[in-house]
């Protein structure tokens, strides 16, 4: 699941590369018919959907695998606690751990440890 993924770019690549996963978008509602027509000019529209939301406001879908790679940098600090939280509590029995997290600081500049 990429949370923010916009058109869907990491799921089909990832899709692509290996055929025996499925997965998703989840992203603002607004989002969907793009993310719809990209997918499917790709044949893959049986194994990736489109989950509409907006992460901070909304529960995570429960999945297995958490994509966030262009919403934590984008974040304050807070921010970044709360979606790392939520991806927490989306991951089945909360046991998946991350080996290593970096995030960037609000002005960009280092990297920031939590």
């Amino acid at each position: 699941m990429d949370a923010g993924g916009a058109q869907g770019c990491v799921p089909v690549q990832i899709a692509l590369a290996h055929s025996h996963l499925a997965g998703g978008n989840f992203d603002l509602p607004v989002v969907g018919p793009i993310f719809e027509e990209y997918v499917q000019s790709f044949g893959l529209g049986q194994r990736l959907s489109f989950y509409p939301g907006d992460f901070f406001k909304d529960s995570l879908p429960s999945t297995d695998v958490i994509i966030m790679g262009h919403i934590l940098h984008d974040s304050g600090l807070e921010e970044k606690r709360q979606l790392i939280a939520k991806a927490h509590a989306a991951l089945p029995g909360r046991s998946s751990s991350a080996k290593r997290l970096l995030m960037i600081n609000g002005d960009k500049t280092r990297l920031a440890c939590s």
